[in-house]
Protein backbone atom coordinates (compact mmCIF):
# COMPACT_ATOMS: atom_id res chain seq x y z
CA UNK A 1 0.00 0.00 0.00
CA UNK A 2 2.44 2.83 1.19
CA UNK A 3 4.54 1.91 -1.97
CA UNK A 4 1.69 2.19 -4.38
CA UNK A 5 1.10 5.48 -2.86
CA UNK A 6 4.93 6.17 -3.56
CA UNK A 7 4.80 5.58 -6.67
CA UNK A 8 1.64 7.56 -7.70
CA UNK A 9 3.05 10.85 -7.75
CA UNK A 10 5.74 12.82 -5.41
CA UNK A 11 2.98 15.22 -4.09
CA UNK A 12 1.17 12.23 -3.01
CA UNK A 13 4.19 11.14 -1.25
CA UNK A 14 4.33 14.93 0.04
CA UNK A 15 1.03 14.79 1.48
CA UNK A 16 1.37 11.63 2.86
CA UNK A 17 4.41 12.59 4.95
CA UNK A 18 3.07 15.47 6.26
CA UNK A 19 0.20 14.00 7.05
CA UNK A 20 2.17 11.36 9.42
CA UNK A 21 4.06 14.87 10.68
CA UNK A 22 0.97 16.51 11.74
CA UNK A 23 -0.46 13.28 13.70
CA UNK A 24 2.50 13.31 15.58
CA UNK A 25 1.16 15.01 18.14
CA UNK A 26 2.65 13.73 21.24
CA UNK A 27 6.54 14.88 20.13
CA UNK A 28 7.56 17.93 18.68
CA UNK A 29 9.11 17.90 15.33
CA UNK A 30 11.11 20.88 14.22
CA UNK A 31 13.48 21.21 11.15
CA UNK A 32 16.10 23.56 10.77
CA UNK A 33 18.17 25.23 8.36
CA UNK A 34 22.43 24.82 8.54
CA UNK A 35 21.84 28.20 10.42
CA UNK A 36 19.30 26.95 12.85
CA UNK A 37 16.34 28.76 11.47
CA UNK A 38 13.37 26.86 12.01
CA UNK A 39 11.93 25.49 8.55
CA UNK A 40 8.72 23.03 9.85
CA UNK A 41 6.63 23.41 13.03
CA UNK A 42 4.50 20.48 13.72
CA UNK A 43 1.24 19.98 15.19
CA UNK A 44 3.17 18.49 18.45
CA UNK A 45 5.03 21.62 18.39
CA UNK A 46 2.58 23.62 18.56
CA UNK A 47 0.71 21.85 22.00
CA UNK A 48 4.29 21.16 23.44
CA UNK A 49 6.15 24.60 22.97
CA UNK A 50 3.46 27.25 22.53
CA UNK A 51 4.17 28.92 18.82
CA UNK A 52 1.91 28.55 15.57
CA UNK A 53 3.89 27.82 13.21
CA UNK A 54 3.70 31.04 11.33
CA UNK A 55 5.07 32.48 14.94
CA UNK A 56 8.20 30.63 14.56
CA UNK A 57 9.04 29.13 10.99
CA UNK A 58 12.23 31.43 10.31
CA UNK A 59 13.36 32.31 14.04
CA UNK A 60 16.67 30.33 15.71
CA UNK A 61 14.95 27.42 17.12
CA UNK A 62 17.24 28.22 20.12
CA UNK A 63 14.34 30.32 21.40
CA UNK A 64 13.63 26.79 22.34
CA UNK A 65 16.82 26.07 25.01
CA UNK A 66 17.16 28.10 28.29
CA UNK A 67 19.48 30.80 28.10
CA UNK A 68 22.09 28.99 29.88
CA UNK A 69 21.95 26.24 27.61
CA UNK A 70 22.24 28.67 24.25
CA UNK A 71 24.56 30.76 26.11
CA UNK A 72 26.88 27.48 26.20
CA UNK A 73 26.50 26.60 22.42
CA UNK A 74 23.88 23.49 23.01
CA UNK A 75 21.92 23.80 19.74
CA UNK A 76 25.34 23.80 18.02
CA UNK A 77 26.80 20.93 19.73
CA UNK A 78 23.65 19.00 19.02
CA UNK A 79 24.12 19.83 15.47
CA UNK A 80 28.08 18.78 15.50
CA UNK A 81 26.88 15.71 16.82
CA UNK A 82 24.26 14.82 14.43
CA UNK A 83 26.91 15.71 11.66
CA UNK A 84 29.76 13.32 13.10
CA UNK A 85 27.79 11.14 15.24
CA UNK A 86 24.50 10.59 13.01
CA UNK A 87 22.42 12.12 15.71
CA UNK A 88 22.32 14.06 19.32
CA UNK A 89 20.78 12.84 22.12
CA UNK A 90 19.28 15.67 24.85
CA UNK A 91 17.47 15.39 28.04
CA UNK A 92 16.80 18.79 29.57
CA UNK A 93 14.86 21.70 30.31
CA UNK A 94 13.50 23.80 27.75
CA UNK A 95 11.30 27.01 27.42
CA UNK A 96 7.75 27.66 25.77
CA UNK A 97 6.88 30.40 24.33
CA UNK A 98 4.73 31.45 27.64
CA UNK A 99 8.58 31.21 29.68
CA UNK A 100 7.79 28.04 31.14
CA UNK A 101 9.93 25.32 31.40
CA UNK A 102 9.33 21.75 30.60
CA UNK A 103 11.87 19.10 31.10
CA UNK A 104 11.91 16.96 27.75
CA UNK A 105 14.15 14.36 26.07
CA UNK A 106 14.97 14.59 22.66
CA UNK A 107 17.31 13.55 19.48
CA UNK A 108 18.54 15.85 16.47
CA UNK A 109 19.55 14.49 13.49
CA UNK A 110 21.09 15.41 10.03
CA UNK A 111 18.69 15.62 7.01
CA UNK A 112 20.37 15.19 3.80
CA UNK A 113 19.29 15.71 -0.28
CA UNK A 114 19.42 12.70 -2.71
CA UNK A 115 23.08 13.45 -2.85
CA UNK A 116 24.49 12.50 0.60
CA UNK A 117 24.60 16.82 0.60
CA UNK A 118 23.43 18.02 4.47
CA UNK A 119 20.98 20.75 4.21
CA UNK A 120 19.60 20.99 7.53
CA UNK A 121 18.02 19.36 10.83
CA UNK A 122 15.48 17.83 12.56
CA UNK A 123 14.90 17.87 16.58
CA UNK A 124 12.23 15.50 17.54
CA UNK A 125 11.51 15.89 21.23
CA UNK A 126 8.66 14.71 23.90
CA UNK A 127 7.33 16.18 26.72
CA UNK A 128 8.61 14.08 29.82
CA UNK A 129 8.31 16.87 32.84
CA UNK A 130 5.15 14.44 34.43
CA UNK A 131 7.63 11.30 34.03
CA UNK A 132 10.22 13.38 35.72
CA UNK A 133 8.18 14.86 38.59
CA UNK A 134 7.09 10.83 39.61
CA UNK A 135 10.73 9.90 39.50
CA UNK A 136 11.43 12.44 41.75
CA UNK A 137 8.65 12.30 44.19
CA UNK A 138 9.55 8.61 43.85
CA UNK A 139 13.20 9.60 45.04
CA UNK A 140 12.23 11.77 48.10
CA UNK A 141 9.51 8.72 49.46
CA UNK A 142 12.01 6.17 49.26
CA UNK A 143 14.86 8.33 50.91
CA UNK A 144 12.28 9.49 53.58
CA UNK A 145 11.34 5.42 53.51
CA UNK A 146 15.14 4.83 54.32
CA UNK A 147 15.15 7.56 56.80
CA UNK A 148 12.48 6.30 58.84
CA UNK A 149 13.39 2.49 58.74
CA UNK A 150 17.09 3.63 60.45
CA UNK A 151 15.15 5.20 63.03
CA UNK A 152 12.86 2.26 64.01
Amino acid sequence: MIMKLFSKSSRSRERFLEAILQSAIEYAIISMDLDGLVTTWNEGARRILGWDADEIVGQPAAVIFTEEDRQAGILQREMTAALTEGHGNDERWHVRKDGSLFWASGQMMALTSDDGEVEGFVKILRDRTEQRENEERQRVLMHELSHRMKNT
